[in-house]
């Protein structure tokens, strides 16, 4: 089987962008290396030339060598990550030179049984139109996100609340408190691809230090020169976008998601319900919970049953320093513990600190009234495993529809039960009420951490109905069944054409409808 894999961020950039979906996508890829199919990858939305407006697809090197092919895309119409796109609502349904640029690629080095889109950030949405060139083609979208019903993805309106009501598109004109100028995210594009091109380190660049100190300086120097940081051309559109195009925005996204993939992957029950009450076709929706990594660990590790030190509870969070995850929310509300509670609680948190020195102190002052404070200023995939190893429970507080936080499932590889909100994937993990909070409510998490400390809720409780977490190949066999199933092929073949679905229909839902608990049947089964 022939597979080509997109995602806008490349395999092994410099700057580790694309957070857990990158990491997936990596071990994905690493997965298959041992198997006979043959792996294609395309990244797009971040690469822009100064030489020339016009899109080109280029080869790239990449850390499987030429056990996966890797290409990626310059000069996108559409910018990646999703926020430098923000407000190009029309662009994502106009067909560019970019259309017969894909089509050529894929005339060239596929045709493709699947192509897997594990983003739809950074490419045109007529990208998904390849199947009227290439019939036989399956096209498989997994949502690790809501880029679908959201242009900023994850239905976090102004950066502080969740978002079930987008007042048909009108709080989508003002939802981000910084909405990135796209010429300036494109010229920095631009200057990224010299540097890249002239073999000097993005981070010797950022520095002007390094071994490339020199090189770094004379090129500078040649840029300035020539002007070659010029401002591209109508080839991207400035960032515009009015309440009737955002509405239209996701009546079109929904529309053509429906009428184009050919399945549609939901990391969670959580996700899958929320796809649904926005119209995309439940019928043509599967629960595919990610493979990990760290799943070995899952397996040989000794679940954490009770404190590993009779006298405090010692209590984790790992992520990122960011609203939507629930780390202020989780800061505020461990000021607002009771001394005679936080006196019995030992608090690690690993999260990467960008400059915010008003969270650091507040973190020092937790030392007063905790039992201890540990602070690590980021950490790397391989440190996981001691960062865990005297960790009693872990927390996931996050306050939007997370869709399954890579986190979650590294901390419970580990043997470490996890605390979540009400919101998102990660409930599903352990599949215990008793473990979950009230997403925002201080109180609501304030109480399960309570009978965790008094022992009126057991750890050994959180593994009465866990999830069995999945390996790489094991999640690789399930989704092979899949693209099996809908492509009809052999594993060296291309597939017969199967007979287009039934176009579905745009479901309209009303407000109370949101977030409902659907029926069993609208949701395929778990994959």
């Amino acid at each position: 089987m022939k597979i080509l894999y997109y995602n806008w961020t490349p395999l092994d950039e410099e700057e580790n962008r694309g957070g857990g979906v990158s990491v997936y996508q990596r071990n994905l890829i690493e997965g298959y290396l041992s198997r006979s199919e043959q792996i294609d990858f395309l990244s797009s939305g971040t690469a822009y030339s100064i030489d020339d407006d016009r899109p080109f697809i280029i080869k790239t090197n990449n850390m499987f060598q030429e056990k996966c092919r890797s290409f990626q895309l310059f000069n996108s119409p559409i910018p990646a990550p999703a926020h430098s796109a923000f407000g190009l609502n029309k662009s994502l349904f106009v067909r560019t030179e970019a259309d017969s640029c894909f089509e050529r690629f894929i005339a060239e080095h596929g045709p493709y049984d699947v192509i897997h889109f594990n983003n739809l950030e950074g490419i045109p949405l007529t990208f998904l139109s390849i199947k009227d060139k290439f019939p036989n083609t399956r096209l498989v979208v997994t949502h690790h996100n809501y880029f679908a019903i959201c242009p900023q993805v994850n239905l976090w309106k102004r950066d502080r609340v969740n978002c079930r009501d987008f007042h048909d598109g009108r709080d989508c004109e003002h939802c981000l408190i910084h909405r990135p100028s796209t010429v300036e995210t494109l010229s920095r594009y631009q200057l990224a691809t010299i540097f890249q091109n002239n073999n000097i380190s993005l981070l010797d660049a950022a520095q002007m230090g390094g071994g490339n100190h020199d090189k770094a300086i004379a090129l500078f120097k040649d840029i300035n020169m020539r002007k070659w940081c010029r401002r591209l051309s109508d080839a991207v559109p400035a960032n515009v976008g009015n309440q009737s195009d955002y509405l239209t925005r996701r009546r079109a996204f929904v529309e053509l998601i429906n009428d184009k993939v050919d399945l549609n992957l939901a990391v969670s029950s959580r996700v899958a319900r929320v796809l649904t009450s926005y119209g995309i076709n439940g019928d043509n929706i599967k629960i595919s919970y990610i493979g990990t990594k760290h799943a070995g660990a899952f397996k040989s590790n000794k679940q954490k049953t009770s404190p590993i030190n009779s006298e405090y509870i010692s209590l984790c969070y790992l992520g990122y320093m960011r609203a939507d995850k629930g780390f202020y929310f989780f800061i505020d509300a461990l000021e607002a513990m009771p001394i005679h509670l936080s006196s019995k609680i030992y608090l690690k948190i690993a999260a990467r600190n960008h400059g915010d020195k008003n969270a650091l102190d507040r973190l020092d002052q937790l030392r007063k009234k905790f039992f201890d404070v540990k602070y690590v200023d980021g950490y790397r995939q391989d440190e996981i495993s001691n960062l865990l190893s005297d960790v009693d429970v872990g927390i996931i507080p996050v306050l939007w529809e997370d869709n399954l936080p890579q986190v979650a499932l590294e901390m419970v590889s580990y043997g470490v039960p996890i605390i979540t909100s009400d919101l998102g994937g990660a409930q599903e993990i352990g599949g215990n009420p008793d473990f979950v909070f009230e997403a925002g409510s201080p109180s609501s998490l304030i109480q399960v951490i309570n009978k965790l400390v008094n022992g009126d809720l057991e750890l050994s409780r959180f593994w009465d109905n866990c999830l069995s977490l999945i390996d790489m190949p094991t999640h690789i066999e399930k989704m092979l069944a899949e693209y099996g199933r809908i492509t009809r092929v052999g594993p060296d073949r291309i597939g017969e054409s199967v007979t287009p679905r039934r176009r579905h229909p745009i479901q309209q839902f009303k407000k109370s409808d949101r977030f409902a608990s659907f029926p069993a049947h609208t949701i395929g089964a778990v994959v």
